[in-house]
C-alpha cells in the first residue's frame, strides 16, 4: 500500500480549489491541515475501522476498562500480551445471565473474555476482573492525526480522494460567499460517499423448474 502524506492530500485539494498558483493563496497550509484532521475525525465517526492498528492495551484494576486517547474502539481482542493466552470476545447479556456475580470474581492478571458495547465504544469490560497488572493485545480502531505536512495519512490510500473532498468541503464552508454553500454540500456528500462506499448490488438467480426435477 502506497504511503500518502498530508501534503499529498492538501496539494490535490489545492488543485480542486484552484488555489495552487504562483500568486497569493486563499487558504494557508495550517488551515488546510486542520481541516484534514477534521475530515479524518469525521471519517472515523462514519467508519470506526478506517484506521485499524494492533495495540497492547494496559488494564486497570477491576472489570471496567477504558481505551487510551486516540483509540476509538476495540474491533477484535486477540490475546493476553504477556502470557499469549487467547482472549474471547463475548456478549455481556450471556455473561450476566450465566454468572451474575462475575464482577466480584477474584482478580487475575490474565483475562479470558472481553465484552464491548457499541453505545460506549471507548469503554470495555474484562472477565475475570483484572489486578491492574495485565494487558491485552487487540485490533483497534484509531483516530489518525497529521501534525505536519510530512505526516503520513494512516488510512488506506483508496480513501485519498474522499479526504480531498472533505478538505474542499471545509474550505468552501469557511468562505463566506453565499454561492459556496452549494459547493460545501456537494463536496461533503462526495466525502461521505467515498468513506462509506457504495453497496454492492446483490444478484439472485431463481432456480429453474428443471433444477427441482420438475418439467
Amino acid at each position: 500500500m502506497a504511503v500518502v502524506l498530508a501534503s499529498d492530500v492538501l496539494l490535490s485539494a489545492r488543485d480542486v480549489l484552484l488555489d495552487n498558483g504562483s500568486g497569493p493563496q486563499t487558504w494557508t497550509d495550517a488551515s488546510l491541515l486542520r481541516w484534514l484532521n477534521e475530515a479524518l475525525a469525521a471519517a472515523v465517526t462514519l467508519k470506526r475501522d478506517i484506521a485499524p492498528a494492533v495495540l497492547s492495551l494496559a488494564l486497570v484494576p477491576g472489570s471496567v476498562q477504558g481505551l487510551p486517547a486516540g483509540v476509538v474502539q476495540i474491533l477484535e481482542p486477540y490475546f493476553n500480551t504477556v502470557s499469549g493466552n487467547a482472549v474471547t470476545k463475548g456478549g455481556m447479556t450471556l455473561l450476566n445471565r450465566r454468572f451474575p456475580t462475575w464482577r466480584s470474581n477474584p482478580a487475575t492478571v490474565d483475562v479470558s473474555d472481553v465484552t464491548t458495547d457499541e453505545r460506549s465504544p471507548v469503554i470495555f469490560h474484562v472477565f475475570p476482573p483484572n489486578t491492574g497488572g495485565g494487558a491485552i493485545t487487540a485490533l483497534c480502531g484509531t483516530l489518525p492525526t497529521c501534525t505536519i505536512l510530512a505526516s503520513p495519512v494512516v488510512v488506506p490510500d483508496h480513501y485519498r480522494s474522499a479526504l480531498v473532498d472533505g478538505v474542499c468541503a471545509m474550505a468552501m464552508a469557511a468562505n463566506t460567499r453565499r454561492r459556496d454553500v452549494t459547493k460545501t454540500a456537494f463536496f461533503w456528500q462526495r466525502f461521505e460517499a467515498g468513506i462509506m462506499g457504495a453497496k454492492i448490488a446483490q444478484h439472485e438467480t431463481a432456480p429453474k423448474l428443471s433444477d427441482a426435477g420438475q418439467q
